[in-house]
């Protein structure tokens, strides 16, 4: 699982990505079986099925070369996903007017919804879609006001304001969730991070006391051995004492939290990380 931000929004554009191009595979089959069946159109089946197939090929490009994209490129994908439906969803008027049962506009209600369910990580490119499948409900509805089911002209557009609604929610919402998992993989990176100071603080701490101990001897040794070498061992125990003090600096360190692991760390692995 990715924790950091950028890795985190990469994988959820991917993914979101190759979810869409699953669905709208199986959504455009299943309207190019309906298109023959109930309107008896081969032409809108025909371009249903290059939907299909359209769909599939940026689904194989995903699985094979999508887990490197930026998340820029997955939503672009998301894009060619949708639009192609504009196309599709397009009604012919003399249709419409052979079926008085038909619902002209239950595709562009879902169509609606599942933009919202599979929107791309930045908005300008949610509600540039949200908003073309706005203007060609309007469009058809203008041209099919002259034609049967009333009862579907008459609602219109008000239930397209209503999806829209709806969908606008749901994509700030998602929205909103996105950024809140951002905000938890950067803090699991910092908490990581800081883990990982923790352990080189408390490597360095345990690892300096007894050398310093060690020197301390020496120094008091060597000044009862050799006191004639004043200037020496002046030195000496300035540098001793300058080490202590920044041993009793990493001692005053406030760890609330000590796991075990990060006890006893390999302390020359982790002083090579930050020499290179």
């Amino acid at each position: 699982m990715p924790r950091e931000n950028g890795e985190l929004k990469r994988y959820e554009s991917y993914r979101t990505a190759l979810v869409a191009s699953g669905v709208t595979a199986v959504v455009a089959l299943v309207v190019a079986f309906v298109d023959i069946v109930v309107y008896g159109s081969w032409q809108l089946a025909a371009l249903d099925l290059v939907h299909a197939v359209l769909a599939a090929v940026i689904g194989v490009i995903l699985l094979r070369f999508g887990r490197s994209w930026l998340p820029r490129r997955c939503d672009l994908a998301i894009v060619a996903l949708a639009l192609p439906f504009l196309v599709t969803t397009w009604i012919p008027q003399h249709i419409v007017a052979q079926h008085r049962f038909v619902e002209p506009f239950v595709f562009q209600h879902f169509l609606l919804l599942g933009i919202a369910f599979f929107s791309p990580t930045s908005l300008r490119l949610t509600f540039g879609l949200l908003g073309a499948v706005v203007l060609q409900g309007i469009a058809l509805w203008l041209s099919l006001r002259g034609f049967p089911p009333r009862s579907a002209i008459v609602r219109e557009p008000l239930f397209m304001l209503l999806f829209v609604s709806i969908a606008v929610a749901l994509v700030v919402s998602r929205h909103r969730q996105r950024r809140l998992g951002a905000q938890l993989a950067s803090t699991a990176a910092r908490a990581e991070a800081l883990a990982h100071c923790t352990a080189f603080v408390l490597a360095f701490r345990d690892q300096a006391n007894t050398p310093l101990q060690t020197i301390e001897v020496g120094l008091t040794t060597l000044e009862r051995r050799l006191p004639e070498d004043g200037t020496l061992l002046r030195a000496l125990r300035a540098a001793h004492t300058r080490l202590t003090s920044i041993h009793r600096a990493f001692g005053t360190v406030d760890i609330k939290t000590r796991a075990e692991d990060a006890l006893n760390p390999d302390f020359k692995s982790e002083l090579s990380k930050f020499h290179g």
